[in-house]
């Protein structure tokens, strides 16, 4: 894919249900052995009480798992978060904050929908992180939310394939790559 002209890879090394993804983690190594200058890492959260780790055991399981990655963007869309926006919003935030104790940038991968849903649009506090904005259909009409002017990553088109059948979500760095990529544990 990188000779193909793309310059950054992601990949999930969490799952929703609360165990460390081992195919992301050796996608993330292998791109990491193929010279990828960018690669960043995604956590889906493990949302249910009574079977998940706690959020900041879900963050240090997710890095110590693999830490060769630039930023940790956390996956924030509709799917299993509480009703309760208040308790939503303490669960990314010690997200967050653990993986910054880990030393790792961290991100937030939503939209506006899904963040009003599950944290409310009120809800600014970590608007001074990276947003990864999950458009997905090649729109370029962003609009500010939650204290974010502007997206570092825009999801542009979903469910791609490669010439040699691999599927993936084509994104796009609005920033310039990169500040605060190219981390220094990496």
């Amino acid at each position: 894919m990188k000779s193909s002209g793309y310059g950054y890879y992601i990949s999930r090394i969490y799952t929703g249900i609360g165990a460390v993804d081992k195919v992301g983690i050796q996608n993330l190594v292998n791109a990491e052995n193929a010279g990828w200058d960018l690669i960043d890492a995604y956590l889906s959260p493990c949302l249910n009480n009574n079977t998940c780790p706690q959020p900041n055991q879900q963050v240090i399981d997710a890095v110590q798992a693999e830490g060769m990655f630039d930023i940790l963007w956390i996956d924030v869309e509709p799917f299993g978060w509480s009703t309760d926006k208040t308790y939503n919003q303490q669960f990314i935030t010690l997200m967050v904050n653990q993986a910054k104790a880990l030393g790792k940038n961290v991100g937030i991968y939503t939209q506006p929908s899904s963040w009003d849903k599950i944290v409310g649009l009120d809800f600014t506090t970590l608007s001074n992180l990276p947003l990864w904005w999950a458009e997905g259909k090649n729109n370029t009409n962003f609009s500010e939310f939650s204290g974010w002017t502007s997206p570092y990553i825009q999801q542009n088109k979903v469910n791609q394939t490669t010439s040699c059948g691999i599927t993936f979500y084509e994104d796009y760095y609005l920033s310039p790559p990169c500040n605060p990529c190219k981390n220094k544990n990496r």
